[in-house]
């Protein structure tokens, strides 16, 4: 926002610069979820370079692009197509057949492809996109291993387990070696994986990958919750929401009998629930504004920043930058939060308690001998078998329970749509009884 206002101030409204800094931060309400805000700047942008750089450009490709690639993650799929073949055949003319962003393209369309169910059409594109970015960028490279994790994806889609899974161990081992272990694409590529176990009932495999992919998942919602507004942080939880109505339906709907799926599925749920009581609790705020010394308030102020240059620099990786000097500083920056935290807990108790992850067994000893925690969810049944977007079944209810002693007990309530007008008219009846109570005894009275 700032280099935006800057650009505007320093070069005038209408300025190829200011359409980059418009489509940057689109890219990164992209990321966010935030997808209402983010379209309006794309078409601006995508307006802006026409104008002034002319409608074949390479950057009028490059936003026509990011575009489609919106409209794709909304479901816009004819909307999104005939922009990503305007952008295929603008970046092949204007840059040549062998270029990264030709490449890029290729993927773009593929996906679109895949997402559709056409498989035949997107498996040649996925391939010749894969051999051109490892001839033109390097056999280790980020982009690579989104190429791999394509195709590795198509296939499991198809069917074809056996080739999927060496392609998605190759991504996965090489977006660590990269961009870092909490790199959200290290996530994703988890979870692939253990999807991929989960389509072949290998739920022992399943759940210790989706295990891992959950804590990076975790770690990132430190990161990603620590600044903004609650309409930017509900969009971010958004973007992951999948995962927990995954976790449950792993547990539910594959291993009900399974303790460590139904430990995982809790756990997860509790970790989320905890995620969003910080949204409207601002908690590093409450602390700061609790703690009376200054030492402490600036060790908040510095691990506040810190989150804050980590969540940017991971979901928005600077296109200059190269891979290695990426890798250093998010591992610099990674550094740097842990000495910070550390130093935080050395001070204050109440920082050591917000910091401390969710476990089962720390809850288990401040429940009652007699008593119990009753947590009851909201979740949309994943399929792993059904195409990407039809994997999601509609709302259901299950609650979760958990003694002092023993493992977690989970039943499925049944679906939203038959439960919730009983819960609306219990909750009417609540209300009508109250308020009759209320008058009888302020007649009395």
């Amino acid at each position: 926002r700032q280099a935006l206002e800057m650009r505007k101030r320093l070069l005038g409204e209408q300025h190829p610069d200011v359409a980059q800094s418009l489509n940057a931060l689109a890219a990164l309400y992209q990321n966010q979820g935030r997808y209402t805000q983010a379209e309006p700047l794309f078409r601006q942008a995508l307006e802006m370079r026409k104008r002034l750089l002319g409608q074949q450009h390479p950057d009028v490709a490059t936003s026509l692009n990011d575009l489609a690639a919106l409209y794709q993650k909304q479901g816009r799929y004819s909307e999104a197509e005939p922009l990503h073949r305007q952008a295929l055949e603008m970046t092949k003319r204007l840059l040549g057949e062998q270029h990264p962003s030709v490449a890029t393209s290729l993927n773009n369309l593929a996906a679109l492809y895949g997402s559709q169910g056409r498989y035949t059409e997107a498996e040649p594109l996925y391939r010749q996109a894969l051999e051109m970015t490892k001839r033109l960028l390097g056999e280790q490279h980020p982009s690579v291993a989104s190429s791999l994790n394509n195709l590795a994806l198509l296939y499991e889609s198809q069917g074809r387990y056996s080739e999927a899974e060496p392609l998605y161990r190759q991504a996965l081992e090489m977006t660590k070696r990269l961009l870092g272990e909490q790199h959200l694409l290290v996530a994703t590529s988890l979870n692939n994986l253990a999807f991929l176990y989960w389509r072949q009932a290998k739920i022992t495999n399943a759940l210790e990958i989706f295990g891992n992919g959950l804590q990076v998942d975790e770690q990132n919602l430190i990161y990603n919750l620590n600044a903004g507004f609650e309409r930017q942080k509900r969009d971010y939880l958004a973007t992951i929401s999948g995962t927990i109505h995954a976790t449950i339906s792993l547990h539910l709907n594959s291993a009900p009998n399974n303790p460590t799926a139904a430990r995982l599925a809790l756990t997860t749920i509790l970790q989320r629930k905890g995620r969003i009581l910080d949204i409207f609790t601002n908690s590093l705020q409450i602390l700061r504004q609790r703690v009376n010394d200054t030492d402490s308030q600036k060790l908040i102020n510095e691990l506040s920043d810190t989150y804050s240059q980590l969540a940017s620099l991971i979901y928005n990786r600077p296109e200059k930058l190269s891979v290695d000097q990426y890798r250093l500083q998010v591992v610099s920056l990674e550094e740097t939060a842990k000495q910070l935290e550390s130093k935080l807990s050395a001070r204050s108790a109440e920082f050591r308690s917000l910091s401390q992850p969710v476990r089962l067994e720390a809850i288990q000893k401040l429940i009652p001998a007699d008593g119990a925690l009753v947590e009851i969810v909201r979740y949309k049944p994943f399929n792993p078998q059904a195409s990407a977007n039809q994997s999601f079944g509609s709302l259901r209810y299950a609650v979760y329970i958990l003694k002092s002693q023993g493992e977690p007990q989970a039943i499925d309530l049944g679906d939203a749509k038959e439960i919730e007008p009983t819960l609306e008219l219990f909750g009417n009846s609540l209300r009508l009884e109250f308020r009759l109570t209320h008058d009888k005894m302020t007649q009395q009275h």
